[in-house]
């Protein structure tokens, strides 16, 4: 029978870490990170190290997206540069489309918690409209439309407006939502109206100047967003 989580010892987080790290089959080093995540040394300054070393390299998909959504967890100031390392690592491969997806959710988690320093804002806005313009992941694009709303430029504004010319409907949904939510205009998918409406505009952000909306109280967006997902996809 295993222990309730808050009755868990420091020599208890370190085994599951060891487990997370050494164990011979994904589903115990992905369950060890799940375990450890309910600990009170789940942000432990080791642990965190050992969430950064597991995102980056573990040779599981679910692992790693385990691991980086810890990292997210932590709400660390380092947590950005860490995310934005293994989105530029995982970039062109098939076998990665999932990391980018989960790191592309992390950063956005953190941005909507406050948690991104404005100076690094930029860099994740080119990161994000490159992945928009040229992965074959449909659920990366994705979720670079989402980050992407989260930044007034002029060139994420171009790239979810070109976003909306996307075969997957699901892009162009989310692409007009971002559209929405940086401009505060309803012109609907229609390119054309995109288009003649910026010509138009001096300043496409003035009905919008501040993004701000209601943020989680708890950081448990990826237990009801990923921890749902069906084990098939789960798989090593």
């Amino acid at each position: 029978m295993r222990k309730s989580p808050w009755l868990m010892t420091r020599g208890d987080a370190e085994r599951y870490v060891q487990i997370a790290q050494d164990a011979p089959t994904a589903d115990e080093r992905r369950g060890a990170l799940l375990h450890l995540a309910k600990t009170r040394y789940a942000n432990d300054d080791d642990i965190f190290d050992a969430y950064v070393s597991i995102a980056r390299s573990d040779p599981s998909v679910s692992v790693r997206c385990a691991a980086i959504r810890q990292v997210a967890e932590s709400r660390r100031p380092v947590a950005t540069d860490v995310l934005a390392e293994i989105l530029i690592e995982a970039a062109g491969s098939q076998a990665w489309m999932r990391v980018r997806e989960d790191a592309l959710n992390s950063l956005y988690f953190l941005q909507r918690n406050n948690a991104i320093a404005p100076g690094d804002e930029p860099h994740l806005a080119k990161l994000a409209k490159k992945i928009l313009e040229t992965d074959e992941s449909r659920d990366a694009r994705i979720a670079a439309t989402r980050l992407l709303g989260e930044y007034q430029s002029r060139e994420g504004l171009s790239a979810l407006m070109g976003a909306l010319r996307d075969p997957d409907f699901g892009v162009v949904y989310h692409a007009e939502k971002s559209l929405v939510r940086l401009t505060g205009v309803e012109n609907g998918r229609s390119l054309r109206a995109w288009h003649a409406w910026l010509s138009e505009t001096k300043d496409p952000f003035a009905g919008r100047p501040h993004l701000v909306e209601e943020t989680p109280s708890r950081p448990n967006w990826w237990q009801r967003t990923f921890l749902g997902r069906k084990s098939s996809k789960q798989g090593g």
